[in-house]
């Protein structure tokens, strides 16, 4: 059930009460004006609604709506912050002139969407009563109204206006183990890399908590990024801290003790200063994401954090393709040395390998000589075996992991990461973002058939291009910021390397007879990419190892061709491309 709202309280003078409700009626009259479904109402009609309205107040976290109960209201956003979910999956963050509830109070069905406050906000209700008297009276409204049921029936039900990017953040300190100085540097130093790209403002809790609120409007007003900076974890200002922001940034150090009594808000994100003790805090506090940052030098790990929480972190996909796969380190190479910082990093099968390298930060000789070492030299799945189970043993795959990643777990890579499996059992896709890298990897390159599959608790997983041969889908939904996606994938119009007439190899069978379910799914997803990059390996079979070279260059070559596409996502770009 939705959490009640709460009824701004009215003034102890009567003068002064009806003085506020004529000026929050003429505001209200000016935000409904604003409202794409109103315009075009008469302005007396237009002051009748908002003065009909009822002005709630919610607190952040406090759901609105529910997904699945019946709807008597509509509700629009007077300020703060909303947040739209539909089948457990977030939409988006809507602030001022937002419009909710409105489909299921036309039509008389249950909401289409959860919707909860992101932080404090103050709604204005319209009951069903005041909706029905403008469909008789008023042919603008209806007209308006049919027009929004129309793209409601024949679209998808994504929220009519584009979400807001987070503007107001916070530092909060998650323990005492964390000194006010720590957190206030950090503050400065955040503040700094966000105002790079634009107008940043830190508050430190100073001045008279009744201004608070009208300080922070002020600043995200002229169009700041704001930074809201708790030097502790309790107290009336942290508590603004956390209600107030788009996006909580806990700050944490690790090895200084455990999780116990620390706390997150729902979508909070984790700022740790050490990786001893990660793993605990992580599984203890579930966050949104997490960033790692040293205290030493911070200044790279703060302008990483700044463009991943504004959406402008460059994130790295990559496909499965068997030795194809090699192509992707001639891709990276070109990114980096154009100056493209790869914040983000995923992949399936082969993907996953490169991507797992990539993630740990070696430099492009490194990532060419572990290539040629375990890939190459040592025919990675050349274990045959009899096929009671798969072709290949796997032993050879899985050491070859052990020896390029040895313990390297993925939480503590500054550098995010994810691989794809499948479990076999569920059939469904299994996204993996903590533990042993090599571990990770060696459960997305389980090509059924070729190597047996992995059970680890209750899942049997193998490749993760049976359903998700390129997770662009994956990498986008965090909303940190512009994907590049790279597929090595075998073309679906012929077989590399097989001759008009000829046979493939069981191999190849194999691989191509994967990625068919999947292949629509992959299709769908292209369009969630800012560039998808398409090395031209046509001759190049799954297993041609041998040819490691000619492969490189041609990702090489496909990457320097989409170089002029990717000017904006270099640091510091301007995002319009202007």
């Amino acid at each position: 059930m939705a959490a009640p709202v709460h009824p701004v309280p009215a003034d102890d003078s009567a003068d002064d009460s009806a003085l506020d409700s004529a000026l929050d009626s003429a505001l209200d009259s000016a935000l409904l004006a604003e409202v794409p479904l109103l315009a075009g109402l008469p302005a007396a009609t237009l002051h009748a609604l908002a003065a009909a309205g009822r002005r709630l107040s919610v607190h952040a976290g406090e759901p609105v709506v529910v997904e699945g109960e019946p709807g008597d209201a509509a509700f629009v956003v007077r300020s703060g912050r909303v947040e739209v979910s539909a089948g457990g999956r977030v939409l988006g963050w809507f602030g001022r002139g937002y419009v909710f509830g409105e489909i299921a109070l036309l039509t008389g069905q249950v909401r289409t969407a959860t919707v909860r406050a992101r932080r404090d906000a103050e709604l204005l209700l319209l009951a069903r009563a005041d909706v029905d008297r403008l469909l008789t009276t008023e042919t603008a409204f209806a007209a308006a109204v049919a027009r929004r049921l129309a793209r409601w029936a024949t679209e998808d039900r994504a929220p009519d206006r584009g979400p807001v990017a987070a503007s107001v953040l916070a530092l909060v300190p998650l323990h005492a183990a964390v000194r006010p100085e720590q957190v206030a540097r950090l503050g400065r130093l955040l503040t700094t890399e966000l105002g790079r790209t634009g107008p940043a403002f830190r508050l430190d809790g100073d001045g008279d908590p009744e201004g608070w609120a009208a300080r922070v409007e002020r600043a995200e007003d002229a169009g700041r990024v704001v930074v809201l900076v708790a030097d502790r974890p309790d107290g009336a200002w942290a508590e603004f801290c956390r209600r107030q922001a788009d996006r909580v940034l806990g700050v944490a150090d690790p090895s200084a003790g455990g999780p116990a009594g620390a706390s997150l808000p729902r979508a909070g994100n984790l700022v740790a200063l050490h990786t001893r003790g990660l793993a605990a805090w992580l599984a203890a506090l579930t966050p949104t994401a997490h960033h790692l940052v040293d205290t030493a030098a911070p200044e790279p790990d703060l302008a990483r954090l700044a463009r991943r929480v504004r959406g402008r972190a460059l994130g790295v996909v990559l496909s499965g393709g068997g030795a194809r796969g090699l192509a992707h380190i001639g891709v990276v190479d070109v990114l980096r040395r154009a100056g493209l910082v790869v914040d983000r990093v995923g992949g399936t099968s082969m993907g996953a390998v490169v991507a797992g390298l990539v993630a740990t930060g070696v430099d492009t000789e490194a990532l060419l000589a572990v290539a040629r070492r375990e890939l190459v030299s040592r025919n990675v799945f050349g274990d045959f075996t009899w096929p009671r189970y798969a072709l290949a043993r796997g032993t050879r795959v899985d050491a070859a992991l052990v020896r390029a990643f040895g313990d390297a777990r993925i939480e503590d890579q500054r550098c995010t990461l994810f691989t794809v499996s499948v479990d076999m059992l569920a059939a469904e896709t299994v996204v993996h973002r903590t533990g042993r890298i090599a571990d990770a990897v060696a459960l997305s390159v389980r090509l059924p058939g070729v190597v047996p599959p992995r059970r680890v608790g209750e899942r049997m997983h193998v490749d993760g291009g049976v359903l998700d041969n390129l997770p662009i889908g994956a990498m986008a939904a965090d909303g940190e910021g512009p994907v590049v996606a790279v597929d090595v994938a075998p073309p679906f119009h012929g077989l590399p390397g097989v001759r008009r007439g000829q046979l493939p190899g069981i191999v190849d069978t194999i691989a191509r007879s994967m990625t068919l379910a999947g292949a629509r799914a992959t299709d769908a997803d292209r369009g969630l990419a800012h560039t998808v990059i398409v090395p031209q390996l046509d001759d190049v079979a799954i297993l041609d190892f041998g040819r490691a070279d000619a492969i490189i260059a041609a990702g090489r070559r496909a990457a320097h061709d989409a170089l002029p596409g990717l000017a904006d996502l270099r640091p510091g770009a301007d995002p319009s491309g202007r």
